[in-house]
């Protein structure tokens, strides 16, 4: 799950410190100066305009941060002023609608946290931070983490290239994760009992780190830094923690529990006992903690130790079957950070006596497995056993889905040689007609002779006419451990829709339908 609350961007630059500015002083850099002054009176009617606004402003931003504050003070403490009128006079709404400005503008905020000066004062203490000459780093470093973190939850790391630049980065990470600790109570002499304040910055980063977790595949990145201990131990100390900055701590817990590495890792440093001490706080509002503690909860408590708390994780059960259905009302198919994909079969299955009896014989009954394939899905060990079981034991006719722009790769790319397999570009609802066109070509390609595995279906090959798929999911995107789907869900109803190829007559059409 991702950083909800933290979606739309909000100004809190009221709540950060100024720093004064001595007008009288001639800045060498007068010229960026002058270019800011003018930005901020740009007009800013469209999404075109502010796009051109923020692509001149931000390789400014980044010049004027390699300098050294003490060499131009002024162009500091004036590019911070006109940080606060920039974001209170534009809606940044436009960055996450272009995937490109997206990126890009996620990963210099990145890079800028990673250069000298910026490093400089995130490795000090608190109370150094406070000092008068390292206080014109403040607002520049809330602004670059606040960026990072609201664009990040909209970069699917489906390209090699993008992972590798979030594993250049895990000094970076590590520098902001010991930035938390030492603010943590446990280190602050002058720490309270209750309601402490972690501050802005550390708010920001804990954002962050919240966002990066949600990209599973990024888990192990994040692994390296010492993150599941530093976590777990944070999670010790929430109580004392203010409302709010309690908040972040469990989501991480869960994002890391989704990846099969992070589960280990969290279980390594006692997270169980440290989640439910979390559950008895009581929080200050009504939101979704105590169902994503109980969730994590799920994904690392054994079968055995689930079976005994049977009432509450139907009451789990529940909550989440509501949240798949708020979910799927959603244009991006969230509902309070919780993505759709999120692992519904993992957290149902472990309570069966056996899962892997369960699946396997599920797929062995299965006239053709549909494998939804993601980066989520080639990363889990998981449905790496099931992909492996199906192709080289099973020999089961297999049709893989792509989700988005993901390429296989390593032991599911050779299992997938000469493979036809369809790709989903975007988002299920968007996409209907190569939906329908997908579940009749596979009710047309069974055998006539062949007995299929749901009772309602007709023995013969007929139109899509007479089926559809029972309440259709509406992403495409699996969760972490997501097991190969089989026509068990096809139920008869009415609809009209003409008869399209067999499986085995496909073409390539648009680079959608590829041998």
């Amino acid at each position: 799950m991702n950083d909800a609350s933290n979606m739309d961007f909000v100004d809190q630059s009221e709540n950060i410190p100024e720093t004064t500015t001595d007008k009288r002083e001639i800045s060498p850099y007068q010229h960026w100066i002058d270019q800011l002054e003018k930005l901020k009176t740009l007009p800013k009617t469209n999404s075109r305009l502010k796009k051109e606004i923020w692509s001149q402003f931000l390789p400014i931003w980044c010049e004027i941060l390699q300098i050294s504050p003490s060499d131009a003070e002024l162009c500091y403490q004036e590019c911070a002023s006109i940080l606060t009128g920039l974001f209170k006079g534009v809606n940044y709404h436009f960055l996450r609608s272009d995937i490109q400005i997206t990126r890009e503008s996620c990963f210099t905020c990145i890079s800028q946290l990673n250069q000298p000066n910026i490093r400089y004062y995130l490795e000090l203490t608190t109370e150094q931070q406070n000092l008068p000459n390292n206080q014109i780093y403040y607002k520049h470093v809330f602004y670059l983490l606040w960026i990072a973190g609201n664009l990040i939850s909209y970069l699917s790391f489906a390209k090699i290239d993008d992972q590798q630049f979030i594993e250049s980065h895990t000094e970076l990470y590590s520098i902001l994760i010991e930035h938390i600790e030492q603010s943590m109570p446990e280190h602050c002499q002058t720490a309270t009992e209750t309601a402490y304040d972690l501050g802005h910055i550390n708010v920001r980063i804990l954002s962050l780190m919240w966002n990066t977790t949600d990209r599973t595949i990024l888990v192990p990145i994040l692994l390296k830094c010492d993150l599941a201990r530093k976590v777990v131990g944070w999670l010790s100390q929430s109580a004392k923690l203010t409302d709010s900055d309690r908040r972040p701590l469990i989501s991480i817990v869960y994002n890391l529990a989704r990846h099969d590495d992070g589960a280990d890792e969290l279980n390594k440093y006692g997270a169980i006992d440290m989640i439910k001490k979390f559950k008895n706080i009581k929080p200050e509002k009504n939101d979704t903690r105590i169902f994503t503690a109980s969730m994590a909860l799920a994904l690392l408590s054994t079968p055995e130790e689930l079976k005994q708390n049977k009432k509450g994780m139907n009451t789990v059960l529940d909550q989440l079957l509501q949240l798949v259905i708020d979910a799927a009302k959603s244009d991006r198919y969230r509902h309070d950070g919780f993505h759709i994909s999120e692992p519904l079969d993992r957290t149902h299955c472990q309570g069966v006596e056996d899962l892997w009896e369960s699946i396997a014989d599920g797929m062995e009954q299965a006239s053709i497995i549909i494998c939804l394939l993601s980066n989520q899905y080639f990363e889990s060990k998981s449905c790496r056993k099931e992909f492996v079981y199906a192709t080289d034991s099973l020999k089961k006719k297999i049709l893989p889905v792509l989700i988005e722009t993901f390429e296989p790769k390593g032991w599911l790319g050779i299992r997938m040689t000469g493979m036809k397999y369809v790709r989903f570009r975007e988002p299920f609802g968007s996409q209907q007609n190569k939906a329908t066109e997908l579940l009749n070509t596979i009710l047309v390609s069974l055998s006539p002779t062949q007995t299929l595995p749901n009772e309602h279906v007709s023995a013969q090959p007929t139109p899509l006419s007479n089926h559809k798929i029972s309440s259709p999911p509406p992403s495409l995107s699996p969760s972490t451990h997501q097991p190969p789907l089989t026509l068990n869900t096809v139920t008869t109803q009415p609809t009209t829709v003409t008869t399209f190829r067999p499986l085995n007559q496909w073409t390539s059409t648009s680079g959608d339908i590829q041998a």
